[in-house]
């Protein structure tokens, strides 16, 4: 019998016998972790990114012009995944307004050295999805992730209803990538 998740799953034909395990082991790093927004709107703060509900938003202000989100992952981790839920703020779709892609990318930071290494790069997206989920080849070794919205349809404000990153700790055995 099929089930629900929140956290990646195989696609159907990878394992053997997916009714008894069919998760990749990823595990969400993001939620409810600590947060540094470069800004946000009144009643539309950063938690509402990183609270694992989809009735709540983070809004940057207005006058961000490339907002962005840093999360700490409280860890060593090997990030592999991210999913970004847009909000379509203002957009009017009974007066015809229509919509286009969002442009961001994911960065991990490790802080031994302070580099930032980037996880997914969309700043070139032309597809039109309000939720996109990623994966890298390579994962990437660090303890803060940053999204940065990069462009957005015209005549929206971005809002993001959820930042999600997945990945496995360094400490879990065999994890010496």
């Amino acid at each position: 019998m099929p089930t629900f998740h929140e956290t990646p799953e195989y696609v159907p034909g990878v394992m053997s016998n997916p009714d008894v395990r069919n998760d990749t082991g990823l595990v969400n790093l993001t939620a409810r972790q600590c947060y540094w927004p470069s800004s946000y709107s009144e009643g539309r703060h950063p938690v509402y990114a990183l609270d694992d509900s989809t009735l709540t938003w983070w809004q940057p202000s207005a006058e961000d012009k490339q907002p962005s989100l840093l999360v700490s992952l409280q860890g060593n981790y090997h990030v592999s995944s991210a999913r970004v839920l847009f909000k379509e703020v203002g957009l009017d779709i009974a007066s015809g307004d229509e919509t286009g892609p969002f442009k961001y990318k994911v960065e991990v930071m490790d802080r031994k050295d302070n580099t930032w290494k980037t996880l997914i790069d969309r700043s070139g997206n032309t597809d039109d999805v309000i939720m996109d989920y990623q994966t890298s080849d390579n994962p990437v070794y660090g303890q803060v992730v940053k999204l940065t919205i990069t462009g957005w349809p015209e005549g929206i404000r971005p809002g993001v209803v959820e930042f999600t990153c997945f990945g496995e700790s360094a400490a879990k055995p065999g994890a010496d990538k």
